[in-house]
């Protein structure tokens, strides 16, 4: 069943990346008045599930989920079209309706389209997310007890320690619990640094050149640095718990476990741990009156009671329509910012790219991660990510890409002429090759670890 919610969830999304990318290529095509021939989601090779023609266009749906395109009459592009390459071969002249009849400029607007349409909706999304969820801020001089650092996350392998006062990220000053967007650009910036203030003493910890690199070689670490430690008052939810038998109220704060106190919660849970399925007593403070109270905690050590935290002062932003608008956008932009940094690294020999870039079945992964623990909300903004991705990909100057389509235009309008037929053709070809080398690379980097995972 988790298998079929992930894949279900990856297969939506990729469609509506698709659909949006390929109508960007689409309607400015059908403005200008270009036949366009085809438009698929998903490639139709060896064969297609669906299609209906209506207005000249084929529409269809096809077997192959690793992208869909929009076949416009006189192209050449990744179709190679036989027909298309012999009339240019031959010094027939296009028709009025062919991309190659076209001015430059409207040629580029089409091919630009499809990134233009991918950004929009990345904008879209995270500015509907931003009006609807708004932001939850917690100010660090708000923890009582400082920073709670679990075990298994990216705080505890940078050296943090439960308790840890977060003083600066990057020698900037810190005000808020940095969130996963804010650790992760700390992670891609060079020489990270993060300074606590522990006890009497400040410390200055260095997030190594190759963190990224290490991070993918170990069990999935928690994304943060640390989270809220409340103060051990309790809330009980349900009443046949170990905590309720033993008389535990909400609002109860513990002192101690045996004789060991517990200034925070989770010092009462670790203290806790070590008397599963033994009897201990537990000194709790209930208004102004100390109790003693004999207690069995489970298998787990644990007495199934919660935090109070609503004793915590959480920010709540609220954004309008037009703030959230510069929200989103910013957000957007901010994920091309990442990327860029991220290919920094791969490029300076600090990430390895087999380890960086991620393929169709890890971002089917994350896109499912996203959804279980976010829900509707948690989808989209997925979504809205890849969809950055996607644009940045997309434009890069590769022959076969919108950006090697981009690149031979701009030639084209700075040297008043189209470059040879056969220069476009070898380009083409040594693209494609290069982008099926890649895709088989991810696949099967993506089967690889999927196997010994």
């Amino acid at each position: 069943m988790s298998f079929l919610f992930t894949l279900v969830v990856f297969i939506a999304g990729l469609t509506l990346l698709v659909v949006v990318h390929e109508l960007g290529h689409f309607l400015p095509a059908k403005l200008f008045g270009m036949r366009v021939e085809k438009f698929y989601i998903f490639f139709d090779w060896p064969r297609k599930l669906w299609s209906v023609t209506r207005g000249g266009t084929e529409f269809g749906i096809g077997v192959l989920p690793l992208g869909g395109y929009v076949k416009i009459g006189g192209m050449i592009d990744e179709s190679m079209d036989d027909e298309a390459i012999r009339q240019e071969k031959a010094g027939i002249p296009p028709q009025p309706d062919e991309f190659r009849a076209k001015p430059v400029w409207q040629r580029m607007i089409v091919m630009v389209g499809g990134v233009t349409f991918n950004v929009i909706l990345a904008i879209i999304i995270f500015s509907s997310i931003a009006l609807i969820t708004g932001d939850a801020r917690i100010r660090l001089d708000a923890l009582p007890n400082g920073l709670y650092v679990p075990e298994k996350s990216v705080g505890a392998e940078l050296g943090l320690q439960t308790g840890d006062r977060l003083v600066a990220l990057n020698g900037q000053p810190a005000t808020y619990l940095p969130g996963g967007r804010e650790l992760q650009r700390l992670l891609l910036s060079d020489r990270a640094t993060v300074t606590v203030q522990r006890g009497e003493e400040r410390i200055t910890l260095s997030v190594p050149s190759n963190y990224l690199d290490r991070l993918a070689e170990t069990e999935k670490p928690k994304m943060t640095l640390g989270e809220i430690d409340p103060e051990p008052i309790i809330v009980l939810g349900d009443s046949t718990s170990p905590g309720a038998k033993a008389g535990l109220r909400n609002g109860d704060r513990i002192l101690k476990i045996g004789t060991t106190p517990t200034p925070s919660f989770q010092a009462m849970r670790e203290a806790l741990a070590g008397h599963a399925q033994k009897s201990v007593v537990i000194t709790a403070l209930r208004g102004t009156d100390t109790l003693r109270l004999t207690a069995v905690p489970d298998s787990a050590g644990k007495l199934m009671i919660g935090a109070d935290f609503s004793r915590i002062p959480i920010e709540q932003v609220h954004y309008g329509f037009w703030e959230s608008w510069g929200v989103g956008t910013g957000m957007a932009f901010g994920a091309v910012g990442d990327q860029l940094s991220g290919f920094g690294k791969i490029f300076k020999g600090e990430v390895s790219a087999y380890k960086a870039i991620a393929g169709p079945l890890e971002i089917a992964q994350f896109m499912g991660d996203a959804t279980r623990s976010g829900g509707l909300i948690g989808w989209l903004y997925m979504v809205g990510l890849v969809s950055m991705i996607l644009a940045v990909m997309n434009i890069l100057p590769i022959p076969a890409l919108d950006g090697g389509h981009l690149l031979f235009l701009l030639v084209e309008l700075v040297m008043r002429r189209e470059p040879s037929l056969k220069i476009r053709l070898i380009a083409q070809q040594i693209g494609m090759f290069l982008l099926f080398g890649l895709m088989i690379f991810v696949v099967l980097k993506g089967v690889i670890r999927a196997i010994w995972s």
